[in-house]
């Protein structure tokens, strides 16, 4: 049977992750024991006071990097990887602290017992449904007791025991909070008619455009800037801004940059040899910030995950060996082999291998970037002598002017991309500046202020246009529902298609579409959706007022919910139902319950957070439940 189990799914290794209804934090906070390792006092935050040890948050970020690693065909982790894991296993070290809270707050705990009782019926979903432990295609328990007791099953017992040890209080806290939660049959049946019932329909729109020609319509002076005072605040305030224009020097690699990496590798790789520690090494010189602060560790990996060269000298690698400086699109690498185990459940003789490893990227030398900064030195003492001429200075020289749009102070400059050397540097700059060589990232800036815009309102000069058109557009629109008795009149009179002829418009179709659809401008839940289920085919109503005008409608066709349809998948159309109220449910609790926590990040204390990140991310709910 054990064989049975491990050539079917990789089941026997993951049953670690098993967790609360789709709880996936607890592989990412623990080990495969479940123990959690104390080994640093260090915190990288607080929630209410409780800390998040700095272990923690690693074993979170680890997880969620190889996740997102595996999302991608050649393994390969970028600057964006790594912001994306700096917040999910930040916002995952949140959420498992404030669940964990909240049972201890409510009294919920499990004992021995509730832990054997659950493990002796309940085998995690994947071995559920494996056909090891089926019989006719159904569970078999008799199969999961004699599993139990199969001294192969010890250590994956062990660790499956720990993680329901951990598991069981969060579903006790689950049951509580959505206690009551249920269906009723009229909310069914509701929900199945508003998901099923179809309609297509005709229908005239009283279009301000069509209907009031511009010069029917003025806008004083006066009008424009009463509206620009009882607007601005809702609409038009801003962040201190800036404009510039920048000349761009992108500095590239040679192959003397490759030899020199390749020599910075090559004494590495000596050190190691001569006794240093591999680990404490990566630490201070590996350039992939996913397993730097590790010491180079990348976990567990199958082939297939990474790039070909890096895989290639992995898996050939004996244990405890250090490889040859080798080469792939990230860089130079070295690289130490550790454990390699079978891998459960994949090809015959399959393997996966955990492995060291120290990356120097190829970067441009420092000599590339002086000589660069040299030439845009050069260039900039040019435009300093004529600084209204500096896109012209820039020409002279064969270089490109980048103007930019008004932004508001980050690290991000639009069409420059992530640069906060030059962003910080425009910000404490008058107007009109000229700046020295700026270096940030894989290129040199000179930049010019152009202008700079202070923290307050838009100007409404700058914004005059947009308040005309708003007011003409609610002028029309006033005009267009005078015209609603006589529409009125006319559709009564001689239908959707003689009204419009009279109006000078013309009638449009739309469907079939449900009740929860969202239409093209008319948009969904509103009159005109709730009409056209009220209605017949053949059947006109009007007028119906939305927020842009009055539109008359009429039903050409109705596909009615098959209510016995219903009768044959009631229960499980319940259940869908009744998931979606408890999510919603859940939903609704943990975003009170985290706008109510004080939460404290301190990782910047340790490392540098990708901007964006923070405690106040918005209160989304875990998958908990």
């Amino acid at each position: 049977m054990m064989r049975q189990l491990r050539a079917s799914t990789k089941i026997i290794m993951i049953v670690v992750a098993v967790a609360f209804v789709a709880l996936m934090v607890f592989d990412w906070a623990m080990d495969l024991t479940g123990r959690r390792n104390g080994r640093s006092s260090t915190v990288v935050g607080t929630v209410n006071g409780r800390d998040i040890p700095l272990q923690e948050y690693e074993r979170q970020y680890e997880g969620a990097l190889n996740r997102l690693r595996a999302q991608d065909p050649d393994g390969s982790v970028g600057d964006e990887q790594v912001r994306q894991a700096q917040q999910m296993a930040w916002d995952n070290a949140v959420n498992l602290t404030l669940l964990q809270d909240e049972t201890k707050r409510r009294g919920i705990h499990v004992d021995d017992d509730e832990v054997a009782q659950y493990v002796r019926t309940t085998p995690p979903a994947e071995l559920a449904n494996s056909p090891a432990l089926q019989t006719d295609g159904k569970f078999d328990p008799a199969k999961w007791q004699r599993t139990l007791a199969d001294p192969q099953f010890g250590p994956t017992l062990t660790a499956y025991e720990a993680n329901v040890r951990q598991e069981l209080p969060l579903r006790k806290l689950q049951a509580q909070v959505v206690a009551g939660v249920a269906v009723s049959d009229r909310e069914l049946e509701d929900a199945y008619r508003a998901a099923q019932e179809q309609a297509r329909v005709r229908y005239l729109y009283l279009d301000p455009a069509k209907l009031v020609p511009d010069s029917a319509v003025a806008v004083t002076d006066q009008e424009l800037h009463a509206a620009y005072d009882s607007k601005k605040d809702a609409q038009f305030a801003r962040k201190a801004a800036a404009r510039i224009s920048a000349i761009r020097w992108t500095a590239g690699t040679t192959a003397a940059d490759t030899a020199r990496v390749k020599a910075e590798i090559d004494s590495l790789r000596a050190r190691i040899v001569a006794g240093e520690d591999f680990a404490e090494l990566a630490r201070e010189a590996s350039q992939d910030p996913g397993s730097a602060g590790r010491g180079g560790d990348l976990g567990f990996f199958n082939r297939g995950q990474m790039v070909p060269e890096f895989e290639q000298v992995a898996f050939a690698t004996p244990k405890d060996s250090i490889s040859r400086a080798f080469l792939t699109p990230f860089g130079w690498h070295i690289l130490k082999a550790g454990e390699r185990q079978k891998d459960e459940g994949g090809l015959p003789g399959a393997e996966r291998v955990r492995v060291q490893h120290i990356l120097r990227r190829i970067e441009p030398s420092e000599e590339t970037f002086a000589a660069l900064e040299d030439s845009a030195a050069a260039l900039q003492q040019l435009a300093l002598a004529k600084p209204d001429s500096f896109e012209q200075v820039a020409a002279d020289h064969g270089r490109t002017v980048e103007r930019t749009p008004p932004f508001e102070q980050s690290a991000f400059v639009p069409g420059l991309g992530r640069v906060p050397e030059v962003a910080e540097w425009v910000f404490d700059s008058p107007v009109g500046s000229i700046s020295d060589p700026l270096r940030s990232g894989n290129a040199v800036y000179v930049v010019k202020v152009d202008e700079r815009l202070p923290a307050g309102y838009a100007p409404f000069e700058q914004v005059q246009d947009q308040i005309r058109r708003q007011l003409v557009f609610e002028k029309k629109l006033a005009r267009a529902r005078a015209l609603e008795a006589r529409a009125t009149d006319l559709v009564r009179e001689r239908g959707l298609d003689g009204a419009a002829s009279e109006l000078g418009l013309e009638v449009k179709s739309a469907g079939p579409f449900a009740r929860s659809a969202q239409l093209p401008r008319i948009g969904g839940g509103n009159a005109f959706i709730g009409t056209a289920f009220g209605l017949q085919p053949g059947q006109i109503a009007g007028p119906i007022e939305l927020a842009d005008g009055i539109y008359y409608l009429g039903v050409t066709e109705r596909t009615a919910a098959d209510l016995n349809a219903l009768a044959q998948q009631k229960e499980g159309f319940r259940q869908q139902l009744l998931q979606r109220k408890i999510q919603q449910t859940v939903d609704a609790w943990f975003k009170a319950l985290k706008s109510e926590a004080k939460i404290e990040d301190q990782r910047a204390r340790f490392f540098e957070v990708a901007e964006g990140d923070s405690a106040a991310s918005d209160a989304k709910s875990p998958p908990l439940f």
